[in-house]
């Protein structure tokens, strides 16, 4: 079930939003304010964000830069402004798109599969691999843990991307070094060790999924898709 973070501060407006995205089929988590919905972004990691400009403590054009930061999750923009400048604004810090107010909710939800659709398209044609918000980009050579970006170093970036491409296959110490370092490599097998137990510190509560197989290598465990 995809998810929709709706950050409104009008109840009654962000009440409509998620009614009409549940009858759609989705989860909706509500915020009303721009340092709370920020927050949530971090932590429900929202397959859609449905934002407005004029909020309590971080406005949504500072919401949308800081989210941008660290992710590419699609973002529509609520506003009750018409002005074209405030709407270039929206689009500078890099919205998805824009809806002024009053607007119809099946319009809204309309848009928002569209952008949905287009952005697992695109995550398709770069290869973008993701299991239970685990997500490995290749192209951008980008790592997220439920929608949080993390840091790897460019052997353990290889071994997740190798390890992820074959799900639930083991894979040697060997045939890891073989594909990471190449067949001329001539230090000890126990160099992927060290290296997986860096990644899995990355990885955190995801660590999980690494799966150390006794006598034989090392697997990408991925259960029910």
């Amino acid at each position: 079930m995809q998810k929709v973070l709706i950050v409104e501060d009008e109840a009654l407006i962000a009440k409509m939003i998620a009614d009409r995205f549940i009858k759609h089929g989705f989860a909706a988590v509500i915020e009303y304010d721009g340092l709370s919905g920020y927050q949530t972004f971090e932590t429900c990691a929202p397959d859609l964000i449905i934002l407005d400009v004029m909020l309590p403590y971080m406005d949504g054009y500072s919401v949308c830069r800081k989210i941008r930061k660290k992710s590419d999750v699609p973002i529509i923009m609520l506003t009750a402004r018409t002005d074209v400048d405030d709407q270039l604004m929206g689009y500078e810090a890099k919205v998805d798109d824009y809806m002024t107010k009053p607007f119809h909710p099946e319009v809204l939800v309309a848009k928002a599969k569209a952008l949905l659709h287009l952005a697992n398209r695109d995550a398709n044609k770069r290869g973008v691999l993701e299991y239970h918000g685990l997500l490995v980009d290749p192209c951008a050579r980008k790592v997220e843990l439920d929608g949080v970006g993390i840091s790897l170093e460019p052997k353990q970036f290889e071994i997740l991307l190798l390890l992820m491409r074959n799900k639930n296959k083991v894979l040697s110490r060997e045939q890891l070094i073989n594909a990471i370092w190449g067949y001329d490599f001539l230090g000890s097998e126990r160099v992927v060790d060290s290296h997986i137990k860096k990644l899995r510190k990355q990885l955190l509560y995801k660590a999980y999924m690494i799966v150390t197989v006794s006598g034989s290598g090392y697997r990408f465990e991925v259960t029910n898709g």
